[in-house]
């Protein structure tokens, strides 16, 4: 770009729909709404206030010509640039009115979405083709406008006019990860190299799911502009990085996308470019006199409707997603959120347009308005609006679970998704009824819910039943809501694909204290069990739950954490307590308790214990099944526990 192209602005064009953002040094001038949406035409007005192209004939006349293309970027090596250009495309960039994609290739794209949790980590890949475009040059005002006052040029064109428009195509592949928990995301984070190309990404993906596993799991998006419609590679793929096979499907996608992108693509955006940004100059370069300032009051107003407007958008995605998903939210909630938008949007349009009477700009009703709103925008909880994604694959013998953090009870309403998938082996697929795609299903037996199909979708705590398309649960404090496949205790390995279910809260609220809070997952068949310390230094109180299923033997029946009703013998951790009853065992002392599916637990600062199976020493490897484990600090004998922050360790 040469110097006299004073603001760049970022077009994004799906069934002419069109999306503009402004150079750095006009920041202060973002709109906080949705804005038209017209193609840009040569000499065509435009508002650098609103960021708005006029919808009237050009203000401006002069020579049109083509202009030559800049060197393209086909390498698909993460960069920023990229990263930030997908910003700037979900309107999550200052400066950048909101855009959702419509589908040309997109697979919904909703990044915005995506981007919000903490618990999440995007990489973003992209291919920019540019084609080359038009100018205007030897520009001049139409002979009529000339000597116009400046308020009415500003009235009747704007303060700028189209100068150049570029054309061509964008592709941008987004690979995300879905993590239980930000601690659980920061820790795979530190492990793992996610930065540098694709390849060298997948290879130390590729190795940590083949040694450990990865508790995540990872989507693959592709948004596309330009190009051919119909010979677009669409992804929506999601695969739980807990097992090779599955990356591995994954993995694939990608492979292709980026082998489309960087050969098909191309060749499709030389026949069918798309407008990929336009450039303005201002009209005062033409000699129209200086334009009037805007008062710092006003900038202060706009900036206040920025950050309204953040939290705002942020509500209306969740609503929308909402919708998509099939889950409902309250009318006091969505019409809270809908009047917030309205009022905002009143406010925006006072304060980011110009208000003309007779010869000046007339602010008053920007202001009017904007100093109105802290007292007349409805409070909206977070913690109630947000919508979180939670995994379940078919090959874990846990599933997976909420996790209520909080003293007191959650009200969960859960939707399930319907375009999730999963098999009960290679050949065998089911869908979260435990149907086969021709209605036959499946005998069930020794599984979490006997009487219900096989590769059900199953819900509940100590006992679960099969899990409705949407709901609603009770979750104590300090528990677990699991979501699990019915299958046949020990044979889960061979299952495949996943379920995802979306939750939030109903009852929540942004002040509401959490309690350290642990997921543990204890498998039947390791002897040593799983190890835990009270920590930080703390000597604490916890509340234990347990939940699961699990075998000593495969001659033995399932039973939970309770056991079943007969004395394990003198080589148990417990000789007398029940046979394959959940037992914890101090470290230091060897000292072994029985816990059953729930108990209050004290436990000595930095002590570990551990938890297992009551069964025969030595007699653990042919074990199966596993029991979850929630543990819950309730009381800390040196400090107040307020003052800890909640960790939910994700193994």
């Amino acid at each position: 770009m040469n110097s006299m192209q004073t603001s760049l602005l970022f077009v994004s064009l799906l069934s002419l729909g069109a999306c503009a953002r402004v150079g750095q040094s006009r920041l202060k001038d973002t709109l906080p709404f949705e804005v038209g949406e017209l193609e840009p035409q040569l000499g065509g007005g435009y508002d650098s206030l609103v960021q708005e192209l006029r919808n009237t004939p050009p203000c401006v006349v002069g020579e049109s010509g083509k202009t030559t293309s800049a060197r393209s970027s086909l390498d698909m090596s993460q960069n920023v640039d990229s990263e930030t250009l997908m910003r700037e495309f979900s309107g999550e960039v200052k400066g950048t009115p909101r855009f959702i994609f419509k589908e040309a290739g997109a697979a919904l794209g909703y990044y915005r979405s995506l981007n919000r949790s903490q618990a999440g980590l995007n990489l973003v890949y992209a291919v920019r083709v540019n084609q080359g475009g038009e100018s205007i040059k030897s520009v001049g005002l139409k002979e009529d406008l000339k000597g116009l006052a400046p308020t009415s040029l500003l009235e009747k064109c704007g303060d700028h006019y189209v100068a150049q428009i570029n054309r061509g195509g964008m592709l941008t592949i987004t690979v995300s990860f879905d993590f239980m928990n930000e601690e659980s995301r920061s820790k795979w984070e530190s492990q793992l190299k996610l930065s540098g190309s694709w390849a060298e990404v997948a290879k130390t993906l590729k190795n940590k799911v083949e040694t450990t596993g990865i508790n995540s799991t990872m989507s693959v998006r592709v948004v596309q502009l330009g190009g051919i419609p119909s010979q677009a590679l669409t992804a929506g793929k999601n695969c739980s990085l807990t097992n090779l096979e599955d990356f591995n499907s994954c993995k694939q996608k990608v492979d292709d996308l980026i082998s489309y992108a960087s050969n098909s693509f191309p060749q499709q955006v030389e026949s069918n470019p798309a407008v990929l940004d336009y450039i303005t100059l201002p009209l005062k370069g033409l000699g129209v006199r200086d334009l009037p300032l805007i008062p710092e009051e006003v900038l202060q107003v706009r900036k206040n409707l920025e950050a309204y407007q953040s939290s705002a958008t942020e509500w209306n995605d969740m609503l929308v997603k909402g919708k998509e998903v099939g889950m409902s939210f309250e009318s006091s909630l969505t019409e809270a959120i809908q009047k917030n938008r309205r009022l905002i949007k009143d406010a925006a349009q006072a304060c980011f347009s110009y208000q003309i009477k007779g010869s000046d700009l007339d602010w008053s009703e920007c202001l009017q308005l904007g100093n109105a709103l802290p007292k007349q925008i409805v409070p909206i909880e977070r913690s109630r609006v947000m919508i979180h994604e939670l995994s379940v694959p078919a090959q874990s013998e846990f599933g997976n679970s909420i996790i209520n953090s909080y003293s007191t009870e959650m009200k969960i309403s859960y939707a399930l998704s319907k375009a999730s998938s999963w098999s009960l082996d290679e050949r065998t697929e089911v869908d979260i009824q435990g149907l086969s795609p021709l209605g036959r299903s499946l005998e069930a037996s020794d599984t979490p819910s006997p009487s219900d199909r096989r590769g059900a979708l199953l819900i509940g705590q100590a006992s679960l039943s099969p899990a409705e398309l949407s709901g609603n649960f009770d979750l104590p404090g300090g528990e677990g809501l699991r979501f699990l496949m019915n299958e046949s205790i020990g044979k889960y390995s061979d299952n495949r694909g996943m379920q995802t279910v979306y939750w939030r809260c109903t009852n929540c609220n942004d002040t509401q204290e959490t309690l350290p809070t642990y997921r543990l997952r204890v498998k039947a068949n390791e002897e040593l069990g799983t190890l835990f310390a009270s920590k930080m230094d703390l000597t604490g109180r916890y509340k234990m739950s347990a939940y699961g299923l699990w075998k000593s033997s495969r001659f033995q029946a399932a039973s939970g954490p309770q056991g079943l009703d007969k004395e394990c013998g003198n080589r148990c951790p417990i000789p007398t307590a029940n046979t394959q009853s959940l037992v914890m065992v101090e470290q230091a002392s060897a000292t072994a308790r029985s816990i059953g599916t729930g108990s209050i637990l004290n436990m000595q600062a930095n002590q570990p214990v551990r938890f297992t199976i009551n069964d025969q020493d030595g007699g653990y490897g042919d074990n199966s099944g596993g029991v979850e484990v929630v543990l819950q600090c309730l009381k800390s004998v040196q400090s107040d526990i307020r003052s800890f922050p909640i960790t939910i360790d994700p193994e």
